[in-house]
């Protein structure tokens, strides 16, 4: 499912590009109340939530990347947009000495997403940019030596210059919103989310018995590789990730899904390798629910991150 919100102000370029990834069990309803509070303030938003709750759970690799890139492909299609506006604009206004020379800044992306069912779209999102880097790279290869054995992935041409684009803009102008997450896997954390995601209780039983049995062979297979367990090695890569070098969290220490303590080791250990982290810490509200419970104080988050990553200059 996937939706956009476009900045109020049509006539000039939004402030931001938003990317918003849904929690599981979420749908455009939901999450259109926080991209409300992006559009408020003259941004699009890109909203996009999972199909099914099965890719999620199970981690299933291909329809989280369909998901991530077509968040991706709308979000760049909006920037060359508000480039080509701004580039209009330049060449009708009588340019100076001063402003002749300076091209327009590169419009800001952010990516602001929920729980796991946000967190594993941008672990995918995150392995698409480094196959379209390396796509890319194999492409000046090949454009050297016809002879080379370099062989491009699945991704078409746009799709790279689509991931590239809202990539660089992430570099240079970006900022990463994490609401909940990430949540270390665990079988009582990933009942909670099925409990709070799947209304009808066959449902839900019959996928929490197919969860646990996919996680005890996954863990027994992993074992007799010598490697670490899935949710160890999901929560390696979470910490390790490297999408955007400026984040906020927002979080609370009742939530039953997402253990504050992990939250907050990971955050110091992306801090320790020089990520600026805002942090926004809560008591009193569940999972995914900060914004009905502190309004105030999810608004004045999304203002600083904005008011940051405004200030940025390419």
């Amino acid at each position: 499912m996937q939706d956009i919100l476009y900045a109020q102000k049509s006539s000039s370029p939004p402030k931001a590009v938003v990317i918003m990834f849904g929690w599981l069990g979420s749908n455009l309803k939901h999450i259109r109340k926080y991209a409300s509070l992006y559009f408020q303030r003259d941004c699009t938003v890109v909203m996009s939530c999972p199909i099914s709750p099965l890719p999620i759970l199970f981690q299933l690799e291909g329809p989280m990347r369909v998901q991530a890139l077509a968040s991706v492909k709308e979000a760049a299609r909006i920037l060359r947009n508000a480039v080509n506006h701004k580039n209009n604009n330049n060449h009708q206004a009588r340019p100076s000495a001063d402003t002749a020379a300076v091209p327009p800044p590169s419009p800001a992306v952010l990516v602001h997403y929920f729980s796991n069912g946000g967190a594993l779209v941008v672990q995918a999102l995150e392995r698409l940019i480094a196959d379209a880097k390396s796509s890319s790279a194999a492409s000046a290869l090949l454009l050297q030596d016809s002879s080379s054995s370099c062989n491009k992935n699945m991704l078409r041409d746009e799709d790279i210059e689509d991931i590239l684009l809202v990539s660089r803009c992430l570099a240079t102008r970006g900022f990463e919103i994490v609401d909940s997450a990430p949540v270390y896997m665990t079988i009582p954390s990933a009942h909670h989310a099925i409990d709070a995601a799947i209304p009808n209780w066959v449902v839900r039983f019959i996928i929490k018995s197919a969860l646990l049995l996919s996680y005890l062979v996954q863990c027994s297979i992993k074992s007799l590789q010598g490697r670490i367990d899935p949710p160890q090695e999901f929560w390696n890569r979470m910490i390790s990730s490297d999408l955007c070098s400026r984040q906020a969290f927002i979080y609370s220490s009742c939530d039953k899904v997402t253990d504050a303590t992990k939250v907050e080791e990971l955050i110091e250990k992306r801090r320790g390798r020089g990520v600026d982290i805002t942090v926004t810490k809560l008591d009193k509200s569940h999972h995914v629910m900060h914004l009905r419970h502190y309004p105030n104080e999810y608004q004045d988050m999304v203002e600083k991150v904005l008011e940051k990553v405004m200030a940025i200059h390419d």
